[in-house]
């Protein structure tokens, strides 16, 4: 059977407040009867003397006989063992003390007060029959045996404490009955509405993460659900609006990657079908520039389609960088050599500065520390307005070195430096496509500088374009600072 959280949560809320009432009131019964048994056992050890003259006079008269049949004899050893005199001193109001003093003398001792000890003592023979004393049934007896060597002879007991027995006792315990019940009533109606506020509190809490769970399964992302308190269950509705959030953010991302893809993908396809069709439709006739222009499409393609597979393995852990000692200045420079002649043609130039930094390496793989560079370089050769210049400054500090790439612009808006490395990202898609770039090359980037332990970053450039910060950790230096042949500008 299916029990609701709410029921679980009352039961267990009701059932252990039911506990904390109660448990106080069964201690207190507990320890006021152990209490009076404790009191009973005192006042019996503490009859020690009473119980050696016991002894005595049984052994005397081999047997309980004398105190069988002369009961006053129980009580003058009670007056002995309590040092009381024979008779009590002549009353005030007799200054002649003409009275005989036994006229004072009852033939038992008064006791004043009910529970005075020596009204409560019995005497019981081994077989546990009364023999002296208060006459009421052993078992309403603390009892303590009368022994010689090793064998009962008798028993010697003491009434137990039975207090509020009268009338004002039982009126007394019945109003603190009385006021028990309705102190536990109370408490019991203040925990049942306890219970129910909270449990109520946690099951809203509780369903609308459930639905919540539920709308996500089924997709629904833009699902939030209302944070309630600031507890750890409202700090659990704030993560799941923050998880709803993410995972939206995530399926636009990715119903926009498939778009992107699909558009990518299809360019060079319809490029290279149509250039097909019209070599077998007769309209064009293979030649060199024909086949050239085939070869170009199909590089843009295995282009993309390796930059994709690349994402992937990163994306999946899978990107195994090799790591040796490089030095990124050499690389650097390789790369803008591979890239320069195509820079002048576009009116672009160079600039460095990076003295004494040639001599520092890092750790990294130099194909992918010069796949780094050359994406970055490319972004610039396309999308910088000619004339213009391209600066490099290499930093070194103490535990990294900082490489800054930087153009003349046109610069980028401030809303795009957060997305600038977000796959199939362009500033100007149209602008974009037009000059080739597919917007994976600084993702790519990104990825790469990553696995180097490293950062990368977007800002605007002081020349009025756009800057790429990237920093590496510099484990292991070499003082070995060499000049760039030819001085700082390399223009």
């Amino acid at each position: 059977m299916k029990i609701k959280l709410s029921y679980k949560l009352f039961i267990a809320f009701l059932s252990t407040s039911l506990f904390i009432l109660f448990l106080p009131m069964a201690i207190e019964n507990y320890a006021r009867r152990n209490f009076m048994e404790y009191v009973n056992r005192t006042e019996l050890d503490r009859l020690a003397d009473l119980e050696n003259a016991l002894k005595e006079m049984y052994l005397s008269n081999h047997g309980w006989n004398p105190l069988q049949s002369n009961p006053s004899l129980w009580y003058q050893l009670l007056r002995i063992y309590k040092k009381e005199p024979p008779h009590p001193p002549p009353p005030p109001h007799d200054p002649d003390n003409k009275m005989h003093p036994d006229q004072f003398q009852p033939e038992h001792p008064p006791f004043p007060h009910p529970f005075e000890m020596i009204q409560r003592l019995g005497l019981f023979d081994n077989q546990q029959n009364n023999i002296a004393g208060s006459s009421f049934p052993i078992k309403e007896f603390t009892i303590k045996s009368i022994e010689n060597n090793g064998q009962i002879i008798g028993w010697l007991g003491i009434h137990k404490l039975q207090p509020f027995k009268d009338r004002r006792g039982k009126d007394f315990l019945q109003r603190q009955h009385l006021f028990m019940l309705v102190s536990v009533s109370v408490s019991l109606l203040i925990t049942i509405l306890v219970t129910v506020f909270i449990s109520r509190n946690i099951v809203i809490q509780v369903k609308a993460l459930k639905e919540g769970t539920s709308d996500l399964i089924s997709r629904q992302f833009k699902k939030r659900i209302p944070v309630y308190s600031s507890d750890e269950l409202g700090d659990l509705s704030q993560n799941f609006n923050t998880l709803a959030l993410t995972l939206e953010q995530y399926e636009t991302l990715r119903k926009q990657w498939i778009t992107d893809i699909s558009h990518e993908l299809r360019t060079p396809i319809t490029v290279l079908r149509c250039e097909i069709e019209a070599i077998q439709d007769g309209i064009r006739t293979p030649s060199m520039d024909t086949i050239a222009s085939l070869h170009s499409e199909i590089i843009r393609l295995a282009k993309l389609v390796d930059d994709l597979h690349l994402l992937s393995m990163a994306d999946s852990n899978n990107l195994i960088i090799r790591k040796t000692s490089i030095y990124p200045l050499e690389i650097l420079l390789e790369t803008v050599q591979m890239v320069k002649h195509r820079m002048e043609q576009r009116g672009l130039c160079v600039n460095f500065e990076c003295d004494d930094i040639m001599g520092i390496y890092i750790q990294g793989e130099p194909f992918r520390l010069n796949q780094i560079f050359s994406n970055i370089l490319e972004n610039n050769l396309r999308y910088s307005a000619s004339p213009g210049t391209i600066h490099i400054v290499a930093h070194r500090f103490e535990k990294f070195i900082q490489i800054d790439i930087e153009d003349t612009g046109p610069g980028v808006p401030n809303e795009s430096f957060e997305r600038i490395f977000d796959r199939l990202y362009r500033v100007d898609p149209s602008r974009s496509r037009e000059l080739g770039g597919s917007g994976l090359g600084l993702s790519i980037s990104k990825q790469l500088v990553e696995l180097h332990d490293g950062q990368i970053s977007a800002k605007s450039s002081a020349l009025g374009g756009l800057l790429i910060q990237i920093t590496f950790p510099t484990d292991f230096q070499i003082i070995n600072c060499t000049r760039l042949e030819g001085g700082d500008n390399t223009c």
